[in-house]
């Protein structure tokens, strides 16, 4: 999808059959996986999409950890539900996300003309609370 000027107006240009497919009408949860290894550059150009999805003011709350040693799996299996375990333990890359609770210390970096947001969040936990689940699950969302 691209934005297009037509003089004074700009015109958001229609996602065609295939994108709407791959993003929702064909979209399905994996519940299996081939045995290929996954790539730090493969990981890392899925969160370089992933860090772009919405987020209130900027503030990126999301946090990404990738496990993929079968004694990282083998812990994590440990914790997940039982219809879960299988197909993550044959999983190549299993990403973990998680909000930090702490992402608006970063507030000076990912928004930088207005570092004084920090203190506000600092100030308003059940501010912070809010808006961090909200714009880490809107990453999320994103990342998928």
């Amino acid at each position: 999808m691209t934005m297009t000027d037509t003089s004074s107006a700009l015109v958001l240009d229609r996602l065609d059959d295939a994108g709407r497919a791959l993003l929702f009408t064909d979209a399905r949860t994996a519940n299996g996986f081939a045995p290929t290894p996954v790539s730090d550059e493969e990981l890392a150009d899925v969160w370089e999409l992933a860090k772009w999805g919405p987020s209130a003011a900027n503030t990126q709350p999301l946090r990404v950890l990738y496990v993929r040693t079968d004694e990282g799996r083998k812990r994590l299996v440990g914790h997940m539900s039982e219809g879960n375990r299988d197909k993550t333990a044959s999983a190549p890359a299993v990403a973990v996300l998680a909000l930090d609770t702490q992402f608006h210390e970063h507030i000076p970096t990912v928004l930088p003309f207005k570092p004084e947001l920090r203190d506000v969040f600092a100030a308003n936990d059940e501010m912070r609370s809010s808006t961090g689940q909200f714009s880490a699950a809107m990453q999320a969302g994103y990342s998928s």
